[in-house]
């Protein structure tokens, strides 16, 4: 799946350098949103199987940071490069990925299944380096036992609505992803610098841009020492009551705009706001949601259940 996400985005990148068409370009964003969806149903699930049950979470988290740096590279380059050149680069990123894609380890859970045990025992030796010979062979054992016990237990979509403790977490992840997306989040980072030439802020709205995508990668590893410390629900409550604060702060502003107030005085509103929006956001409710589909479900249901969610 990570080739097939990368296929994807550099389908996407190379058809918004051929044309700008905007049927052409909408099937490049089509393709970009499809590798984004598999993403993130896949690693989750990828970082669980290869990572301990006491880092698991941390991993998981840190996905964000990836994301984030992402997001920090367009900031500090698009607003100085021509719309091609973004794009050949963010090919050549992707034609990297592929010669790194081979050191990538497959999962031992994959190998298992395949009966490749002498490769599985291999890939736990080489991820749990420092652990004893005894601890890699319980561990492949444990691997061994679980696929055996799935392989007779065959499920269905059916088996996330029928059994209660599915239904719950599928009802708790659902209900995480569709308040993430209700929150804001695209359309403040789609449409940031026009939120900034709206408010006629002092700084230019690709340098209030540069210092919130600064915001979002310093945040980013936030969240995996809050987890780490807190688990997920308090991370989760104060991320919460962060993006309430930011977002309460920018629509206060705006209707106070709109509806003739003088806000001079408050120019600086807007980026305090927008700061303690993606800062709250990123180092919580943007990544949890996501390493909770990973960890919830049980094994047997958990790729039907996180396509589901992703849906």
């Amino acid at each position: 799946s990570p080739v097939l996400v990368k296929l994807k985005l550099s389908d996407s990148d190379a058809s918004t350098i051929a044309t700008r068409d905007i049927m052409l370009l909408s099937v490049g964003r089509f393709m970009s949103g499809v590798s984004w969806g598999i993403s993130f149903s896949s690693i989750p699930l990828y970082i669980a199987e290869i990572s301990e049950d006491s880092v698991r979470g941390v991993l998981n988290t840190a996905l964000i940071i990836s994301v984030a740096t992402g997001s920090l590279f367009m900031y500090a380059v698009g607003p100085f490069v021509s719309y091609a050149v973004l794009h050949y680069i963010l090919v050549g990123l992707c034609i990297f990925f592929f010669f790194l894609f081979p050191l990538l380890p497959n999962s031992p859970y994959a190998l298992v299944m395949n009966n490749q045990t002498v490769r599985a025992r291999d890939t736990l030796s080489w991820l749990r380096e420092n652990r004893s010979p005894s601890y890699v062979e319980n561990e492949l054992q444990a691997i061994q036992k679980y696929i055996s016990e799935n392989q007779t237990n065959s499920v269905s979509v059916m088996d996330l609505f029928t059994r209660k403790g599915n239904r719950r977490a599928l009802t708790t992840i659902c209900t995480l992803l569709t308040l993430q997306q209700l929150c804001g989040v695209t359309i403040v980072l789609f449409y940031m610098q026009n939120i900034f030439e709206m408010t006629g802020a002092d700084l230019s709205s690709s340098t209030c841009s540069l210092i919130l995508g600064l915001v979002k990668f310093s945040s980013g590893f936030v969240c995996p020492i809050a987890v780490k410390s807190y688990g997920y629900k308090k991370p989760l409550v104060v991320s919460l009551c962060g993006t309430t604060l930011g977002m309460g702060g920018l629509g206060v502003y705006f209707w106070l705009k709109c509806n003739n107030f003088n806000v001079d005085s408050l120019s600086w509103l807007p980026l305090l706001s927008l700061i303690i929006y993606v800062f709250s956001y990123v180092s919580g409710f943007g990544p949890i949601p996501w390493a909770l589909a990973g960890e919830i479900f049980p094994s047997n249901v958990k790729p039907i259940a996180t396509m589901i969610t992703t849906m």
